[in-house]
């Protein structure tokens, strides 16, 4: 599968930087070191990230 979050390959973890520019919304990129495909809803750092988007913080 090559590199990625142990379940999806990179490739697809990062398809969504291509939208950036192809619409008036700006599209946000952030990488979670550590962060397992798994896992991601018990990492705080990630939960942070998400109540934030979430809140227009």
């Amino acid at each position: 599968m090559g590199d990625g979050d142990g379940t999806v390959n990179r490739r697809s973890l990062e398809a969504c930087q291509y939208w950036n520019g192809q619409q008036k919304q700006p599209v946000h990129l952030q990488e979670f070191p550590g962060a397992d495909h798994m896992q991601i809803l018990a990492n705080l750092a990630v939960m942070d990230r998400i109540v934030k988007v979430l809140l227009f913080e």
